[in-house]
């Protein structure tokens, strides 16, 4: 009795071990199933037929941080690899200006139309115009900005005594038909680069150049300052240049900005601004004379909602919609984090890739990002800006290295988001992927943007296509990984401060031992190639937060050397190595000498950038070395302090080009 007692006691007890492991286990299981996520896109829903890509802004001022000639060089190669769709320019009116006179002949010159286009001021611009004409992306000229304070320009340029002018540095230009001929000038320099240097398809249109063209900053802050309504000045002021560039035959290679503002469409201001710009800036049949409108950005919110809410929010208080009204955004930055305002904010939602996607998704026409790469802007703003942290790469001559997250991230943006593309509308299955879906012009590429969170679980995706994707379409993918690349502090929020800058060294390997960043400025390169089967896309999203391109566009050749830089002695030799021609199975290239910096400094210096670095300028093909074919260089008749450019040409590719440098010791 007790044995059989004891047995039933047993199988009972057994039982329950046995359901208690079973739940346990269905539990586990549970928690890390294979989860599902499902992409639809929907081409039968345009949100916005003509957007113009991804941008940037790239302020410019006289050489400094030891920069030159040389280096420059790089900065060429890179915008020329990242192919921005845009870059914005100020223009600050003094570099036009003869400063070393009296402020009376200044004047008189100014009025006269006549500008010194021989300082050294006046030059670094062109010649970084040039540097983004070539690229193919277009040159955003942003005419005005604060009036020189060292050599008597603010006693006749600008309106003096209104509100916050600083005496005249911050006021609005006083002779607005002096102005409106300075602009058709610029504009005219502008169209000749573009005329020349420009890429068909990119900022060249059937042959045409294009311009865009916008005034001062963020007018409704205190850069553009006169008395009564400024609004009203501000309108006056572009409907003459709008009527000069019609008498001097440039108006059709331009589009104009009615507005540069900073805020949403919940801000007051913006929107009394955009109203009014709308309502007055026509011309005498009652059309506008305005091409498109502008603000900025710049916000931390957690709420992707929230973001996507304020950008669609302009069309219908201004009572348009997206066809009728374009509206840009010019510059932005997922920025002000909680702990302070220098850091800037990537989680997901509010990181560059989901700001695009917000952007692309509201209606709005394009993105604008801040900032693209290290300049110093001289008298009167008189600092760096766009350091490590706040752009794509710091000065070259600092450090070839200072290639920051940014590359990885915006690069990926503006290569594979196209210029002048539609796009549609897409729908998601769940709250921790967002999206958005661009075509090319011609409706034959397709870009699809991803922003994933972090999850512990496995998320199978598919991505549903239209019928304009036949099945057969090969997708290339490209991974930025956000969770790699930035630290997660205890609220969630994944930052770094802008003044951190070692920490923003972007120099990875992804999982297929693929370089990302380094001095070689990888974007991203393709990970993984994805077939359309039965009008669908199959993939696995990663477990990291990161943002996703699949695109058709294939991906660009760029190149790999093990040391971008080397140290050579006069008359010594060293051998550049190649390590990796990305893009392509053709891993052939071959180098040749660009020429040196020849420590000529060329013209007068309207402000403090001659003092700076007196021995930027100049460029010479003379006296700097050679190099074979295969990259063995050596410094025939260089002289210590020399610094020599380097080109490398992809033979599969020979516009994708990069640019070594050699020092000579």
């Amino acid at each position: 009795m007790k044995n059989g007692l004891s047995k039933r006691i047993i199988a009972v007890v057994m039982s329950l071990i046995l359901c208690i492991s079973v739940a346990a286990i269905s539990s586990a299981v549970e928690g890390s199933a294979t989860q599902s996520r499902t992409i639809t896109l929907d081409t039968s829903k345009v949100i916005q037929s003509d957007y113009k890509g991804i941008g940037d802004n790239l302020w410019v001022g006289p050489y400094s941080f030891n920069m030159n000639d040389a280096y420059q060089k790089v900065n060429e190669a890179r915008t020329n690899k990242v192919q921005a769709a845009w870059l914005r320019m100020l223009l600050e009116p003094s570099i036009m200006v003869f400063l070393d006179e009296e402020p009376a002949v200044q004047q008189e010159r100014w009025e006269a139309g006549i500008y010194n286009t021989d300082c050294v001021d006046y030059k670094d611009f062109i010649n970084k115009a040039k540097m983004v004409a070539q690229a193919g992306t277009v040159i955003q000229l942003n005419m005005g900005g604060r009036v020189d304070t060292m050599h008597g320009m603010a006693t006749w340029f600008s309106i003096k005594d209104s509100s916050t002018s600083e005496g005249g540095t911050r006021g609005a230009p006083a002779n607005l038909e002096a102005w409106a001929k300075a602009t058709a000038f610029m504009v005219r320099e502008m169209v000749e680069l573009t005329d020349t240097y420009g890429k068909e398809g990119l900022n060249k249109i059937n042959g045409k150049p294009v311009i865009y063209l916008s005034f001062y900053n963020e007018i409704n802050g205190f850069s553009y300052e006169a008395f009564g309504n400024k609004l009203e000045h501000y309108c006056l002021m572009i409907k003459m240049v709008h009527e000069e560039l019609i008498d001097a035959g440039l108006r059709e290679y331009v589009e104009i900005s009615g507005t540069d503002l900073t805020g949403f469409s919940t801000s007051l201001g913006v929107m009394q601004a955009l109203r009014y710009m709308t309502d007055n800036l026509k011309d005498e049949n009652g059309d506008p004379i305005y091409d498109y409108l502008s603000t900025h950005h710049y916000d931390a919110t957690r709420s992707a909602k929230t973001m996507l809410e304020r950008c669609k929010n302009y069309f219908p208080l201004l009572e348009t919609t997206p066809e009728k009204l374009d509206l840009c955004i010019t510059e932005a930055a997922p920025s002000s984090h909680p702990n302070g305002g220098e850091q800037r904010v990537q989680n997901f939602g509010c990181n560059e890739v989901s700001r695009a996607i917000t952007n692309m998704n509201s209606g709005l026409s394009g993105y604008g990002s801040w900032f693209f790469h290290q300049e110093f802007l001289a008298n009167p703003i008189s600092m760096s800006i766009g350091g490590v942290g706040a752009s794509l790469w710091g000065t070259p001559a600092a450090s070839l290295d200072n290639v920051t997250h940014d590359l990885g991230i915006k690069g990926l943006l503006m290569r594979y988001t196209y210029k002048h593309g539609a796009v549609y509308e897409t729908e998601v299955s769940a709250d921790d992927i967002r999206t958005s879906y661009i075509t090319s012009k011609d409706g034959n590429d397709h870009t699809i943007i991803i922003d994933s969170d972090k999850s512990d679980a496995t998320r199978n995706l598919t991505i549903n296509v239209d019928s304009n994707i036949p099945d057969g379409t090969v997708f290339e993918r490209h991974i930025f990984d956000f969770t790699e690349s930035f630290p997660t502090d205890d609220q969630g929020w994944e930052t770094l401060k802008t003044s951190d800058s070692a920490k923003w060294i972007y120099n990875t390997v992804d999982s297929l031992g693929n370089t990302q960043g380094s001095a070689n400025a990888i974007i991203p390169p393709t990970d993984k190639y994805v077939t359309v089967q039965n009008g669908k896309i199959e993939d696995i999203l990663p477990n990291n937060h990161v943002g996703i391109i699949y695109t058709t566009t294939k991906q660009i050749v760029q190149i790999e050397l093990k040391d971008l830089e080397l140290e050579v002695a006069s008359g010594a030799s060293a051998a550049f190595e190649l390590k990796k021609v990305y893009g392509t199975n053709n891993q052939k290239v071959t180098f040749e000498v660009m020429g040196k910096n020849d420590y000529v400094n060329f013209g007068n210096g309207n402000n403090a950038g001659v003092a700076l670095n007196d021995h930027g300028y100049g460029w010479t093909t003379q006296n700097a070395g050679t190099i074979t074919a295969d990259g063995v260089y050596t410094a025939i008749g260089t002289n210590s302090g020399d610094t020599v450019a380097i080109k490398v040409i992809p033979e599969a590719d020979p516009d994708a080009y990069s640019v070594a440098i050699v020092k000579i010791i």
